[in-house]
């Protein structure tokens, strides 16, 4: 057994399940330990302000061990077919469709590259 597994028998015996902080106090002022270390194992039992039960823990892992498997869930929403398209939203999906913007971004990139080969260019005539 752990030095923790020790600290929380010995107080179930002294004092119950449910300790409070003046039992812990009482704890550390007789055994070895102080109340400070006394309170940091203890956190995983505390459930109020100033009340411990020592028996929460493996109440709380017996549930979790019990909960039934999860399905895998998607967060895409499904497709409604109530939906009434609004705005610009055929304009919208007609330029999409028709692949304008591909367009134009690969000639702004050969536009951008032929100045900068230019450019090399004039500065190595300039240097030379």
């Amino acid at each position: 057994m752990t030095s923790t597994e020790v600290m929380i028998s010995d107080l179930v015996s002294r004092f119950g399940t449910d300790v409070t902080r003046k039992n812990l106090i009482d704890y550390a002022e007789t055994s070895d330990v102080s109340f400070a270390t006394v309170c940091n194992r203890l956190k995983d039992y505390k459930v109020g302000r100033g009340v411990y039960n020592l028996t929460v823990k493996e109440k709380l892992e017996r549930t979790f061990n019990d909960l039934p498997a999860q399905e895998e869930q998607t967060l895409v929403p499904i497709k409604d077919v109530n939906y009434v398209p609004f705005g610009n939203f055929t304009d919208v999906k007609k330029i999409i469709k028709s692949g304008i913007f591909i367009l134009l971004s690969s000639l702004v990139c050969l536009v951008t590259v032929k100045l900068f080969l230019s450019n090399k260019l004039v500065l190595n005539l300039v240097v030379n």
